[in-house]
């Protein structure tokens, strides 16, 4: 395929389907498989199709990296402590968030909703979402991606991206490999002035000490709101350069 095939309005859980059953996009959804292969096999990174999607989705061989896919954008309404929560300020929400509450629901498995992540036993897709401090945000997942490049503490994930240093020093180091790991991601919409543009709240100390939940009515509204407006920019911006490529 070509890059201009690449449909940025595509919604992957339509045929992620084993055995008659609706299965999860990241791992049974070959069109997303080739889409991600198409845009992020370029520059130093030169990605291949493995055997198996639920093991070497895609493989970078030069490297021995395997890489699995990941949704990046989500209502934290999986979590068990959550789920209550969320449907309490989903029930009051305006019909404005309501809207966009089901657009969510129709856009969020798009391209621009999928990033890719090197796989193995305790990998970022796994630890991002179940450590406390994350909770599968990603804007706090990339907050922890700058300050490994930056070498800034405290960090929840460092551990976890230690033992992928070799995938993140394809980038560079410092500052200005943060910057490019971010260009190369499209993920630039979701940084402003050197900093993560969180999804919501503004504090005075780390983020890392106050919950990853919208425990506030505005803060859930919040969060939803600026995943949508990052989602249809990452979109857009994938969308471009596919055009251009």
């Amino acid at each position: 395929m070509e890059k201009s095939d690449i449909n940025i309005h595509l919604d992957f859980t339509k045929d992620s389907v084993k055995n008659n059953i609706k299965g999860d996009p990241d791992i049974f959804n070959n069109t997303l498989r080739i889409y991600q292969k198409e845009l992020y096999s370029r520059e130093k990174l030169c990605l291949d199709f493995g055997n198996r999607m639920d093991y070497d989705y895609l493989i970078y061989k030069e490297k021995n990296i395997r890489f699995a896919s990941d949704c990046i954008i989500n209502m934290n309404e999986m979590y068990k402590e959550y789920k209550e929560t969320h449907e309490k300020y989903f029930s009051i929400c305006s019909n404005y968030y309501k809207k966009l509450y089901q657009e969510y629901l129709d856009t969020a498995r798009t391209i621009g909703g999928e990033i890719i992540f090197p796989k193995h036993r305790y990998s970022i897709n796994q630890c991002r979402g179940v450590y406390r401090q994350i909770k599968d945000r990603f804007d706090l997942t990339l907050e922890c991606i700058k300050r490994f490049y930056e070498h800034i503490q405290p960090n929840p994930l460092e551990k976890i991206l230690l033992m992928d240093k070799e995938f993140f020093g394809l980038f560079g180091t410092g500052v200005r490999g943060f910057e490019k790991y971010v260009n190369f991601f499209f993920l630039d919409d979701l940084v402003k002035d050197g900093k993560v543009d969180f999804f919501f709240g503004t504090y005075n100390d780390d983020i890392f000490n106050h919950s990853p939940f919208a425990w506030k009515q505005a803060e859930w509204e919040q969060l939803l709101e600026k995943q949508m407006v990052f989602l249809e920019k990452r979109n857009k911006a994938i969308e471009n350069f596919c055009k251009l490529n």
